[in-house]
């Protein structure tokens, strides 16, 4: 199991799916950055209450910190969806943006080991539709991964504009609880504060190298070290994990 954007890809691609709409509506306003700062004000606010309330942040309260960050994921999607940014773009637009995707080395060597030992492969994203995320896999040739993501809602192959109602992959509690509905063993891999808990909860939970995720079990005080060693999280990259992965 494996977080998207900045995971198993160079940059985020959340961008990309915006990018599309802009595209198919060059006259669409306001810009993106108006999204953007909705998320991030409403961010800096809960962050400032939450940590007048509980103080810093810390393992024991991460869950709790979490919890409320549903709340601050949807002021943005929702103005979204008030707004009308996807609505009436074709399915195909969403497609046609897979190929300036960059996906980190060693991950198609690491899908195809997998494959070799059957072991099946999910990906599990806050990603906004999973169409570019298959497409992208498509063209490097697989299409026999899973992807769990929200998703974009279509009628005649056009968007709305809205999401469907499920899957909902918002936070890192939701990340979680998808990750305990699948057993213990598990391997997870991620990136960034959403994967945090997922990555706690997995038998084998894995920090993409170089990523802001490794300050935050810094500051968190969790222990870590490189891919096969005795600790409770492990740091590398896709050539380290598919290694390991012969070992287990």
């Amino acid at each position: 199991m494996t977080d998207w954007d900045e995971t198993v890809t160079i940059s985020d691609t959340i961008s990309l799916v915006a990018q599309t709409a802009y595209n198919s509506k060059p006259q669409f306003s306001p810009p993106f950055d108006h999204f953007t700062k909705k998320y991030m004000d409403a961010y800096s606010e809960y962050s400032r209450q939450f940590n007048e309330a509980n103080g810093e942040r810390t393992i024991t309260n991460e869950p709790q910190f979490q919890h409320g960050m549903r709340l601050v994921e949807l002021t943005s999607i929702n103005e979204i969806v008030r707004l009308g940014l996807f609505s009436g773009v074709p399915r195909d637009d969403f497609k046609s943006q897979a190929s300036k995707i960059q996906l980190r080395p060693g991950f198609t060597q690491f899908l195809t080991h997998c494959r070799e030992l059957a072991i099946p492969v999910e990906i599990l994203s806050i990603n906004w539709t999973s169409l570019l995320i298959k497409e992208c896999l498509i063209l490097h040739g697989f299409d026999d991964v899973k992807v769990v993501v929200n998703e974009l809602e279509f009628e005649n192959d056009i968007c709305t504009g809205r999401w469907l109602l499920e899957p909902v992959v918002r936070t890192a509690l939701d990340k979680l609880k998808y990750i305990e509905s699948l057993g213990n063993d598990i391997m997870y891999v991620g990136d960034s504060g959403t994967d945090l808990l997922a990555i706690l909860e997995a038998r084998w939970g894995v920090v993409m190298e170089g990523t802001t995720l490794i300050d935050g079990l810094n500051k968190l005080g969790v222990s870590h070290g490189k891919v096969g060693d005795d600790k409770e999280v492990s740091v590398g990259n896709w050539k380290d994990i598919d290694e390991y992965l012969g070992e287990i």
